[in-house]
């Protein structure tokens, strides 16, 4: 990692193994690949997975297994709020917000890690303007 690097970060790092799934899921990259990997394509697969799941789980529960349809299941996915699974920070999606973590941090690499330089703030929502 290049020393004083900044960037922009939406999961939990390494060093915050205080959070138990966070601790287990870098505690298993580790072992397979000797470092923990934040931004690794099974971090992100997962968010995903569990999210999509996670509308699954809901959309038969709201309308019954006989009126399941991808309408029902995006509306199942627009009433998840403040999901919390994997690294991510809590998500909440909308009819009018889909940006899941919608919550992020500065960090810069300081002596080979990734520290955070800033609390985690509300992130922009870049909407196109109304025609």
């Amino acid at each position: 990692m290049a020393e004083g690097v900044k960037g922009v970060a939406y999961v939990y790092f390494p060093d915050e193994s205080n959070i138990p799934l966070v601790k287990e899921l870098y505690d298993y990259q580790t072992k397979l690949r000797g470092y923990p990997e934040p931004y690794s394509t099974y971090n992100t697969g997962g968010r995903v997975f569990y999210l999509a799941v996670e509308g699954l789980r809901l959309a038969p529960e709201r309308v019954g297994y006989d009126k399941l349809d991808n309408y029902a299941i995006n509306a199942a996915l627009d009433s998840i709020k403040n999901y919390q699974r994997n690294l991510n920070r809590p998500i909440t999606f909308t009819p009018t917000d889909h940006r899941g973590p919608n919550t992020i941090r500065m960090f810069e690499i300081q002596k080979g890690k990734i520290v955070p330089i800033t609390d985690w703030i509300v992130a922009p929502q870049f909407v196109p303007p109304a025609k």
